[in-house]
Parts: structure tokens; sequence; C-alpha cells
């Protein structure tokens, strides 16, 4: 299973089964929204669509893989406990990968861009990019050193970032969340923190590919 966080939620696909050595899946990209998602329950690569509008810069999220077993309820999948629908704006998934009944932890990766980085890789309405990154399947130990996954091959995560036209956004609420975000009591104060974080952009050891969307073992 392939879990996305975002800023504003989190979605995970259903279980994909029969991947083996050299296997890509390829996710249906009108449906397989990971930042920008529309508001409510989705599943990843069913009904994750893309808000009309997008995420304006900085963007960011996080992929996680998981391998299911056999057991738990129902059948390897975990129920969300009586979470309810998400918050205004929000999205999430409807189970989570991990029931905490032995799934297995294959990856994960962390991606980040800053505006800088994006206006400079997609400088006209309608440019795409397309990245890969290898999942890291022992975040923060050394693998083999105790409490490592069993399984450690290499899994690649694809996808693709289009830059849309400019739309009116509510700067009312752009403050409100980065007051939120960054603790400050005030909006000058939220806008000269922001401005003070500013930095040059770095590059990330990502490799370019030119498919669509799998993540590949």
């Amino acid at each position: 299973m392939v879990e996305t966080t975002d800023a504003k939620g989190w979605t995970v696909s259903n279980e994909i089964g029969d991947i083996d050595s050299g296997d890509t899946h390829n996710f249906n990209p009108a449906k397989s929204c990971i930042v920008a998602v529309r508001p409510d329950i989705v599943v990843l690569g069913e009904s994750s669509v893309c808000e009309e509008a997008g995420e304006p810069a900085p963007l960011e999220f996080e992929v996680e893989f998981w391998e299911k077993d056999l057991f738990g309820f129902p059948a390897g999948f975990c129920g969300l406990g009586g979470l309810g629908s998400p918050g205004p704006g929000r999205h999430a998934g409807t189970h989570c990968v991990n029931d905490g009944n032995g799934d297995d932890f294959i990856g994960s990766a962390q991606i980040n861009y800053s505006t800088q980085e994006l206006e400079a890789a997609l400088p006209n309405v309608g440019d795409e990019q397309i990245e890969s990154i290898t999942l890291d399947p022992c975040p923060g130990q050394i693998c083999g050193n105790g409490g490592g996954p069993w399984n450690l091959g290499d899994y690649t995560f694809t996808w693709r970032v289009t830059r849309l036209p400019n739309a009116l956004v509510n700067l009312g609420s752009l403050l409100h969340e980065a007051m939120q975000k960054s603790g400050a009591r005030s909006e000058l104060e939220a806008i000269t923190t922001g401005l003070r974080s500013l930095r040059a952009p770095s590059l990330r050891k990502v490799k370019p590919k030119t498919d669509k969307l799998p993540p590949k073992r």
C-alpha cells in the first residue's frame, strides 16, 4: 500500500497486489493527486482528484510504502476507529497503511519544493517536471542494526508537478494558517518570520524519469 501525506491531510491506496522484482504499478494521473487533493475522504489512485486551483508554493509531501499481511481486521486493513470526516478544506484516507499486527514497513521519502525552486523549474503555465526517488527503508537508523524491516528491496516512487495558472487567494486565511504554524502573535510577525525563513533552493538527490507516477521495485 502507498500513503502520501501533505499539509492538508493524507491519502492511502488500496492494496496493490502481485508486485515482484522489476514490476511497475501505474496510478491513474486523473485520480492520484498528492498535493491539492479535493477535500473529503479519498483513496489514492481511485478518488484522490486534484483541486482545480492547485496549491500555492512551497510544496511538500511524504510518501510511505507498506506491505500488508494476511491477518488483521479486515484481512490486513485497518479502520480509522470513528475518525469521521476530515475538517474543512482537508482530506483523509478510508483506512491506514499499518494495522499494528505485523505489517512490514518498506520505505519512505520526504519531498520538499521551495517557491524559488518551482519558479526556476516551471517558469510557464503548463510546464511539467517529473522526478523519481528511491525510498529509504531505514529512516533514522542503520539497516540491519536491529529493528530494521525484513524487506529491503529498492522501491522507487515517481511523481509529476504541473504549473497551473495563477489564482486569487484569500490572503487572510493564508496569514492565519502561517500564524498557526509559526506561533506568531500577529500577521506582521507571521510575514516577518516567513521572510526570514527564505533561503536559496538546494538540489534534492532525485533521478529524472519519464514514466507516469509508478512505484517500482
